[in-house]
């Protein structure tokens, strides 16, 4: 993707907050798409979300005597994964009642039971994550044991399902020493077994209120929520938050709203969020990805180029929608035991023979944002004279990057021609292409005049165009 730069009358810039704001109005408009290129103006008046980080799904069960490190050295050090979802699956490890004082932790049982290879596996993850400076978000998933209810937890046991979450969370913190400050309880719970028990909007609340107690009654008051984790972003938005929201006890633990969506649509919750009583929430896709028929149940995806792009263009309308956060599901194929198969999601698939694993195209095509969009990254304005263009543009004020990341759906190369409005200027762009044969390929930079610059862009390609502003 040759990229070459033209002079342009912009003046009068005044630097302010690390983005220069102009003195002058430059005419945009007409001059936008001119000889057959389109036009895209990076925005910098226009401010939205500040990024928390990116990250993936992460199942412990893979540990098997630290054969997945190399797994997790790749996806943190190659690909910039801060914020890591570690699954704790079943939900049903307290097979039979600890005592008959929910209240009371008979700590002789739950020393055992999370000394077992399943928890092994879990504290050495989570410890490895932990040397590697990522963010850890805990969360349960899968049905409880049967003597809470199985596929719903039972009113009168509901005390009983808080003491066995807060004797894993307490036994992690504070006998194994693992570092974790945010927890998602409960997963799927609006559309229940086998992702999680079925939970209603009112007992999702009750219970997370109960446990919110409980932790700070165990000298966890750092401890806080994503929540509430539904399938269904319509759900979160009817229901579970409203309900949420009129418990301030609860509110007051909720670090991220967090939702689930494989269509690529987020727009819904932002405005809910907006709209309500607490409009300064942050929203977290804390699963993410394309639909994926059969990945739950041990059948790979035969499409891969078709899955990798769907994710990823899904990816940046998260984005413009105004998530500050994407966890992908999931990180690296793993066999789950509340599905009972292989799972075949994975940024990376395993080969069991040689017990590796290797980076899939999803990865190449979502690298696009993994690599360039760091924490602290803003969301400025970035549109486009024409529609076949799919841009998201972000500014990091600490390192002074400017990263634009797109896709081209035209079938034919587009001549691209791209201003920076009230934008610090930019002395050279690094430029990287993935299409269908290539995988994030670095092209021949340029020099920038005057903050203009043109390329052509290959049909049905993610670009990054990615550089330091002066």
């Amino acid at each position: 993707m040759p990229l070459t730069f033209m002079r342009s009358g912009w003046a009068g810039l005044a630097l302010l907050g690390g983005l220069a704001f102009s003195t002058t109005t430059p005419t945009i408009g007409s001059e936008i798409d001119v000889k057959g290129e389109l036009g895209v103006i990076v925005d910098g008046t226009q401010r939205f979300q500040r990024i928390d980080g990116f990250g993936v799904n992460a199942n412990p069960a893979s540990w098997n005597d630290g054969q997945l490190k190399p797994a997790l050295d790749l996806l943190v050090d190659d690909f910039a994964m801060t914020i890591w979802r570690v699954i704790v699956e079943k939900a049903d490890w307290e097979k039979i009642n600890d005592n008959n004082d929910p209240q009371v932790f008979n700590w002789n049982y739950y020393h055992t039971l999370y000394k077992t290879p399943r928890f092994r596996d879990l504290w050495s993850t989570v410890e490895y994550l932990n040397r590697k400076r990522v963010e850890v978000l805990l969360n349960v998933m899968g049905i409880v044991p049967q003597w809470m209810g199985g596929t719903i937890i039972k009113q009168e046991a509901e005390d009983e399902w808080v003491e066995m979450i807060a004797s894993l969370v307490y036994y992690g913190r504070e006998v194994r020493k693992i570092q974790f400050k945010l927890l998602s309880p409960l997963n799927e719970t609006d559309i229940g077994s086998p992702e999680g028990p079925s939970v209603g909007p009112a007992q999702y609340v009750r219970l997370l209120r109960k446990l919110v107690l409980r932790l700070e009654s165990l000298g966890l008051s750092d401890l806080r929520m994503v929540a509430p984790d539904t399938a269904s972003i319509e759900k979160a938005n009817s229901a579970y938050l409203p309900a949420i929201m009129a418990d301030a006890v609860v509110m007051a633990k909720i670090a991220h709203v967090g939702v689930h969506n494989y269509e690529g649509h987020s727009a819904s919750i932002a405005r809910a969020i907006k709209r309500s009583p607490y409009p300064d929430r942050s929203f977290w896709l804390t699963e993410w990805a394309a639909a994926c028929p059969g990945c739950d149940n041990g059948k790979r995806n035969e499409d891969e180029w078709s899955f990798a792009k769907t994710s990823t263009l899904n990816l940046l309308n998260h984005l413009q929608d105004g998530a500050t956060a994407a966890l992908f599901y999931e990180g690296y194929d793993s066999f789950y035991q509340h599905h009972g198969s292989q799972s075949f999601w994975g940024l990376l698939a395993y080969e069991p023979t040689s017990k590796s694993y290797a980076p899939r195209k999803r990865l190449d095509t979502n690298s696009h944002v993994f690599k360039f969009i760091l924490p602290g990254a803003i969301r400025v304005g970035a549109s486009a004279s024409n529609p076949s263009l799919s841009l998201v543009a972000f500014y990091h004020p600490t390192s002074r990057r400017l990263s634009i990341v797109g896709y081209n759906f035209a079938n034919t190369r587009r001549d691209v021609r791209v201003r920076l409005k009230e934008l610090s200027p930019i002395q050279a762009f690094e430029v990287y292409e993935t299409t269908k044969s290539r995988s994030r390929q670095r092209e021949r930079g340029a020099r920038v005049t005057a903050g203009e610059a043109a390329l052509h862009v290959t049909p049905d390609s993610f670009f990054t165009i990615t550089g330091l502003s002066q």
